[in-house]
């Protein structure tokens, strides 16, 4: 554990302020604090004299008179992120082992998230994200390839049938828009090829901007430390388990050939309660994003230097948000 010393003597009103701050900080990020009285040893009465209060981390001095919390805790984090950087280098000498690779980073994601994410945030490179993107994209392209056409399909009966059961449309306003949706369905072929295209991109488009917005929450919100690219890798070895989802809904798609797959609660709801609003909103819920949600807010967590709780708080706040919203408009809008 990061270890903080407080410089201090009796009778010192600013050092009692700089207990307060050094406590605030303590209880939001956690480390060891060390009062020193400086009377009691005549070499810090020389080194410091009426220069207190003094608070060093690991040894180094940080703030003098007054405690910027803000300051201490950037470098209580970096000191912590260092120590994990010397723990594993001692780790992997003692052991004659190298650090563990992008392979083993990838099982290690399924297996035991935290410790692989601790190697992440030591040592990375630009492979610890392009290769866990590169299999989500190809997975997700044969996923799409074979879903979407089938989708379509669905959707294009389901729009036939209302038109057919809609009494306020004539039958040439009903023969009109048969035509247009036979005219779809004809360039259901040419949306298959753009997916092989589209897919990938998007995928990496995603990657980015949800890297972006991981970030953002981990290193403004709650002051972490973390590089865009650590956490992009964090997100992308994260986004894998959404890739095994993909995967297992892939193989119902195929065997049921329907596109009407669950794996979340909506599993157990019957055909006639699609429309219910409890139907909607179980429909929204998936396991797999949170399985990953759990582990992306651990690997950006770590990365960051900042605890997973709390990035997971405001991640699964926002996952919230989005499953009630889109139970709402899907039925205000009869989706």
């Amino acid at each position: 554990m990061v270890k903080v010393t407080i410089y201090s003597r009796p009778d010192c009103h600013l050092c009692e302020i700089a207990r307060g701050r050094v406590e605030n900080v303590r209880r939001e990020v956690g480390f060891e604090v060390e009062e020193v009285d400086i009377r009691s040893d005549p070499v810090l009465m020389e080194r410091y004299g009426e220069r207190i209060p003094v608070v060093a981390v690991e040894g180094e001095e940080v703030c003098v008179y007054r405690v910027s919390e803000k300051l201490l805790k950037r470098r209580v984090l970096e000191a912590r992120a260092q120590k994990g950087r010397d723990g594993m280098e001692a780790g992997s000498q003692a052991q004659g082992q190298v650090r563990t690779g992008v392979v083993g980073r990838i099982v290690g994601t399924f297996l035991s998230p935290g410790a692989t994410f601790e190697g992440v945030r030591a040592s990375s490179s630009w492979a610890d994200w392009v290769v866990p993107w590169v299999l989500s994209a190809i997975l997700a392209t044969v996923v799409a390839q074979r879903v979407a056409p089938i989708a379509m399909r669905e959707g294009i009966e389901q729009q036939r049938e209302r038109i057919q059961e809609n009494t306020s449309l004539s039958e040439e306003q009903k023969k009109e828009a048969l035509d247009r949706i036979e005219k779809a369905e004809s360039r259901m072929s040419t949306v298959s090829q753009s997916i092989l295209i589209v897919t990938p991109l998007m995928s990496l488009a995603m990657l980015a901007l949800m890297s972006g917005i991981y970030m953002g929450i981990a290193n403004f919100l709650f002051g972490g430390t973390g590089t865009y690219l650590k956490v992009m890798a964090a997100a992308a070895y994260s986004g894998l388990i959404t890739s095994l989802g993909g995967l297992i809904v892939f193989l119902l798609v195929v065997m049921r050939n329907t596109a009407k797959v669950s794996m979340g609660p909506a599993l157990f709801f019957s055909p006639d309660m699609e429309h219910t609003w409890a139907y909607r909103l179980a429909a929204g819920i998936d396991l797999f994003i949170i399985w990953y949600l759990v582990v992306v807010s651990i690997g950006v967590g770590v990365v960051s230097g900042v605890a997973p709780k709390k990035v997971g708080s405001v991640v699964f706040a926002v996952y919230l948000i989005l499953v009630v919203g889109v139970a709402f408009f899907k039925g205000m809008f009869g989706g």
